[in-house]
C-alpha cells in the first residue's frame, strides 16, 4: 500500500522498461485518502514498505544497518513514550510491530529475493501490467 510507486518504478527498470518523467503531466494525489496520515496503520504500512524496499533493492548492508537504527529507534522510542508521552503510544507500537514483522518474516522475505534474483522474476501485478502497456513507457 506504500511505496508502491516507487517500487512499480523500480520493476519496470529491472523488466528493461525506461520510466520517464513528463513535466506537463498533473497528477492530483489525496495523501493519506486510505488511512488518517500517522495513524498506527498508515505508520506501519509506510515503514513496513520503506524497509522492504531497501531490502529488495539495495545492498544487504544498506538494509542491515537501516533495520538496526530503526530496530533501536522503535525500542527507544516504545520505551520512552510508554512512560512520558502515552498519547502517541500506539503509532509508537506499530513502530516496534514492524520491527517484530521482520524478525518473523525474514526467512520468506530473503527466500522470496533469492528466487525473484535466481529466476530473473519480476513480479508486477496485473493492474501494473495494464499501465506498463500504455504509451508512456518503451520496452
Amino acid at each position: 500500500m506504500y511505496y508502491e510507486d516507487t517500487e512499480l518504478c523500480e520493476r519496470a527498470s529491472l523488466a528493461g522498461y525506461k520510466n520517464y518523467y513528463c513535466h506537463s503531466a498533473i497528477a492530483r494525489h489525496l495523501h493519506a485518502l486510505s488511512s488518517k496520515e500517522w495513524s498506527p496503520f498508515f505508520v506501519f504500512h509506510t515503514e513496513k514498505g520503506r524497509l522492504l524496499h531497501i531490502f529488495y533493492h539495495f545492498p544487504f548492508k544498506v538494509f542491515l544497518k537501516e533495520y538496526y537504527e530503526f530496530f533501536k529507534y522503535s525500542i527507544l522510542r516504545l520505551g520512552h513514550n510508554s512512560v512520558f508521552n502515552r498519547n502517541h503510544l500506539s503509532k509508537d507500537i506499530q513502530y516496534f510491530n514492524v520491527a517484530i514483522y521482520f524478525i518473523k518474516n525474514i526467512f520468506y522475505i530473503i527466500n522470496r529475493k533469492k528466487v525473484l534474483n535466481q529466476n530473473n522474476i519480476v513480479s508486477i501485478n496485473s493492474f501494473y501490467h495494464k499501465i506498463l502497456n500504455g504509451h508512456w513507457v518503451e520496452k
